[in-house]
């Protein structure tokens, strides 16, 4: 398993799930809980949404995006090349860039505690 907390360090930490006990006790000597994790085995199957539910999602939050994104936030890069099993599909990419705090500005905005 790895885990990454950007505030502290840049890289991932790693840890092999039957260890964790030992690694507990790294930082806390006394640990005395579970010794190792399980992990449940998942599909892209299991995380598809009913229709729904996308009907739901999209209801939601399309106004939210369309409000907080702005036009500065994308640049279009054009066709590009997309490989995807044994297919090439000749694609417009457009890439959303925002900082933390322009981020953090959209969602404080739309609460209302800008």
């Amino acid at each position: 398993m790895g885990l990454k907390v950007p505030f502290l360090y840049d890289e991932y930490f790693y840890i092999n799930l039957d260890q964790y006990g030992d690694f507990m006790r790294m930082f806390y000597p006394f640990y005395d809980g579970i010794e190792s994790l399980e992990s449940a085995q998942y599909s892209l199957e299991d995380y598809k949404l009913s229709e729904a539910e996308q009907e739901a999602l999209q209801s939601r939050y399309s106004t939210f995006f369309m409000d907080s994104l702005k036009d500065e936030y994308f640049t279009d890069n054009g066709k590009v090349d997309y490989e995807h099993s044994d297919t090439t599909l000749s694609l417009r990419e457009l890439v959303m860039e925002l900082s933390p705090e322009e981020a953090a500005a959209g969602i404080l905005a739309k609460k209302g505690a800008r």
